[in-house]
């Protein structure tokens, strides 16, 4: 009976720090790995042209609860053009806007150094072109 006690509370105690997600359902690790800064470099459509986005100042910002594009010029990226913003959320490799039941963008590739994102954009090659933007992070 001690026997069947302890491997109930060590099953217990397994089964409660498992689980690696925050109350939202979001990933741990995704979400903690794309907080940051990340610069755009390039962008590639979904019918295989890759446009080198690096002479561009396109900075994206992952925190916690927000999601910010900002779009920069002048020397070192200083003169800001425009910004837009909104809450995000991540599930799995699947990245969420504004509470959006579809998926507005697709972790490809994430480390400490590359983000690779894909996108479903209205606006490339007549419909929902399927792109793949690559950024570098910030420090």
């Amino acid at each position: 009976m001690k026997y069947i006690k302890a491997c109930s509370i060590v099953f217990i105690i397994l089964l409660s720090s498992s689980c690696s997600t925050d109350s939202d359902g979001t990933s741990n690790t995704s979400k903690d790995a794309l907080i940051g800064r990340w610069f755009r470099e390039s962008t590639e459509s979904g019918s295989g042209g890759v446009t080198d986005d690096s002479a561009s100042c396109l900075i994206t910002e992952f925190t916690r609860i927000a999601y910010t594009v900002s779009d920069f010029t002048g020397d070192n990226c200083t003169e800001l053009v425009n910004s837009v913003s909104s809450t995000y959320s991540v599930i799995a490799f699947d990245i969420f806007l504004n509470g959006n039941d579809e998926i507005d963008f697709k972790i490809v590739e994430l480390n400490e150094t590359t983000l690779k994102l894909r996108i479903f954009n209205d606006e490339l090659d007549e419909g929902n072109a399927l792109d793949t933007i690559t950024y570098s992070k910030l420090e």
